[in-house]
């Protein structure tokens, strides 16, 4: 709780709990202080706000109220401020909706990048691609490590050769910035998921450390072909098998999908591959989050694709704004399940179109309603009891359901959206966290006793002069783990290490040019990114 506007907290400002016996006027006249204000501030709990001239000091008034012996309780009042997370993105006041669905309040229990056991959470976008070099989507720009980009073969025998960022099903090629990728629809989407918070740049994301795999689906020569879709979606199929299947080894550890992407007044009995695959994503344990038409018509009747789709792992999506009023969408109470705020969303934008506040933009529209699903799943996957993790590794599609039923469950009522959707309700990303604590409370008996290990270590120093050593110390400093070093495209640089030195790793400089660099930390299938700058 703040105080609002600019009203100051008064300076001889105390609360008194009058005994039991005790009438209010008996008080004042014993006190013997006059004072400025002396309200009643619950009357059951006899419990009042007193104020007094300032001439009059705090150690003065609390004698005198203990020596009325009528006081049970007495306090200088205190100021209480909010212990709400408030990045220091410069944007995010601009991100209204992250605060309608509470996703901000959410951000008290961290924006850890890894689940309590240690593995990596990612989320694809299936879109028009993403820009790999933007300042705010870098650090988490998802990585396919067992791949080595650009020497045409497939490194990792996953059936995709040089997919180091990601895989474009459109064209059956590795390149995730293409002629398409200039609608920065996707660039959009991936901001919303996973853009870098509190780092004192634009926006910040659903998920500060989440990794963001962008899927183009969208072809160069054939943008409109609904091949690249399936393609996409069946890439992300296979990285998700080869992860269960090489227990974390390969593959991708992706938790949930997004589709803003559709076909108009399509249904399902015309498009059963659409279908088929969001149910066998979800076997595997993946979400999919799926923006229904912009078009305000029935899509229970109309019909509309993914929307009509009868999948128990796909949530379909519609629009609010931040201020939840309904924004001209598809509905239907049998197909689409709930809203979110797509209203005037701030996001990140192609570097190319940044104007004088940077590569950022608003959009507006269901596509940048559904990813607040996908970003929130990923959110509360930091949180998720060993219990869950073990369902999801073992039997992926209960976990996958269950994760549906906590978003579902996850809404406000609103009364614009009845008859609109499901659930009548608006993302709320507390009230989903609710539910899976709720749920991980009751079957896991160390839930609540385990500690989710925040990585610590530090690099210093940074920046760093040309050809003097870089110092890595904390829980990452052992032979056994594994750095990489990138430049900001994200190409490797060759450079030396004296391992375990007095507690350190001692990164060599030497032979490395001016500029940015990407620092990577492997260990124990955890894995972390910092930026380092040598000058």
């Amino acid at each position: 709780m703040v105080a609002k506007g600019n009203i100051p907290m008064p300076e001889n400002g105390f609360l008194v709990q009058l005994k039991q016996d005790v009438l209010p006027n008996d008080f004042r006249q014993k006190l013997g202080i006059p004072m400025l204000k002396f309200q009643c501030a619950d009357k059951d709990f006899r419990l009042y706000k007193c104020v007094f001239n300032s001439e009059w000091n705090k150690a003065e008034i609390l004698l005198k109220m203990e020596q009325t012996g009528m006081c049970a309780f007495y306090q200088k009042l205190g100021k209480v401020t909010s212990r709400a997370v408030v990045p220091n993105d410069p944007l995010f006041a601009q991100q209204k909706y992250l605060l309608t669905t509470q996703t901000s309040t959410l951000w008290n229990y961290g924006n850890l990048p890894t689940t309590r056991k240690g593995d990596t959470v990612v989320v694809a976008i299936i879109d028009s691609g993403s820009d790999t070099l933007h300042p705010d989507l870098l650090e988490n720009q998802w990585i396919n490590r067992n791949e080595i980009p650009h020497n045409g073969k497939d490194d990792d025998s996953n059936g995709y050769a040089d997919d180091y960022y990601g895989w474009n099903g459109g064209d059956s090629i590795y390149k995730t910035y293409t002629d398409v990728t200039l609608d920065a629809h996707g660039v959009c989407i991936a901001g919303i998921i996973g853009a870098k918070g509190n780092n004192n740049l634009g926006v910040a994301g659903m998920h500060w450390n989440v990794k963001v795999m962008p899927v183009v689906c969208y072809s160069e020569k054939a943008a409109t072909d609904d091949i690249g879709v399936l393609r996409s979606m069946l890439y992300v199929l296979r990285m998700k098998k080869l992860y269960l299947s090489s227990n974390g080894k390969k593959g991708a550890n992706i938790i949930a999908v997004n589709t803003s992407i559709g076909i108009d007044f399509a249904k399902p009995a015309d498009n059963p591959i659409w279908c088929a695959l969001y149910d066998s994503l979800g076997k595997f344990g993946i979400i999919s989050s799926a923006a229904t038409t912009n078009t305000d018509i029935n899509v229970d009747v109309k019909g509309d694709i993914p929307s009509t789709c009868p999948s128990r792992y796909l949530v379909v999506v519609s629009n609010t704004d931040a201020d939840d009023n309904v924004k001209g969408s598809g509905f239907g109470t049998t197909s689409v399940d709930l809203a979110a705020p797509g209203y005037h969303v701030m996001s990140t934008t192609l570097l190319k179109y940044a104007g004088t506040g940077g590569p950022y933009a608003q959009q507006d529209g269901t596509s940048f309603a559904a990813p607040q699903v996908s970003g929130e799943v990923a959110l509360i996957y930091q949180s998720v009891c060993d219990t869950f993790l073990f369902l999801a590794k073992n039997q992926p599609d209960s976990a996958a359901a269950l994760l549906k039923t906590w978003v579902m469950k996850g809404t406000d009522s609103l009364s614009a959206l009845n008859g609109r959707c499901v659930t009548s309700g608006r993302l709320n990303t507390m009230k989903f966290w609710a539910e899976m604590n709720a749920w991980c409370n009751s079957h896991d008996r160390t839930y609540g006793a385990t500690k989710i290990a925040k990585p610590s270590f530090q690099m210093f120093p940074n920046p760093v002069k040309a050809g003097d050593p870089l110092y890595i110390t904390g829980i990452l400093a052992s032979p056994t783990n594994k750095i990489t070093v990138t430049d900001i495209s994200g190409k490797n640089v060759d450079f030396e290490t004296v391992e375990g030195v007095q507690g350190n790793i001692i990164i060599s400089t030497n032979g490395l040019a001016n500029g940015y660099y990407l620092v990577y930390f492997h260990t124990n299938g955890l894995n972390l990114v910092r930026k380092l700058l040598i000058y």
